[in-house]
């Protein structure tokens, strides 16, 4: 399915289609990439792990716990469902992986490195 809208930049028109996924969307026939890596820029707006991360928290949510744990977090889109899960090594988080109905072109695990039990670095991929 695609959906056309209308838009300007710069006050010139633009012809944007976007297509199954509402966040994925392409100007002129040519997908928008970022020039940062593992991100998607739509017009002008920059998709990353936060960005799409810090946005589910706008859709209905269903919290899974194991043994008093939160294991995963499973949001209700319009296009699909998107499943945060949550990974632990001796009680401590260790990464959060998105997976479902994300935004193609972006990281999708966010992997959290620890020093004597304090947060030290943050990578993506």
């Amino acid at each position: 399915m695609t959906c056309d809208i209308e838009a300007t930049i710069d006050q010139r028109p633009i012809e944007v289609a976007i297509e199954n996924n509402p966040i994925e969307a392409i100007i002129d026939q040519r997908p928008i990439q970022s020039s940062v890596q593992g991100a998607i820029v739509i017009i002008g707006i920059e998709y990353t792990f936060e960005t799409v991360s810090k946005n589910l928290k706008a859709y209905p949510a269903s919290l899974n716990y194991t043994s008093g744990t939160l294991t995963s977090i499973v949001y209700t889109l319009p296009s699909g469902t998107i499943t945060k899960t949550l990974n632990y090594t001796s009680e401590i988080l260790t990464s959060i992986v998105l997976s479902g109905s994300t935004p193609s072109g972006i990281n999708l695990t966010k992997t959290l490195g620890y020093t004597s039990g304090i947060l030290t670095s943050i990578t993506y991929s």
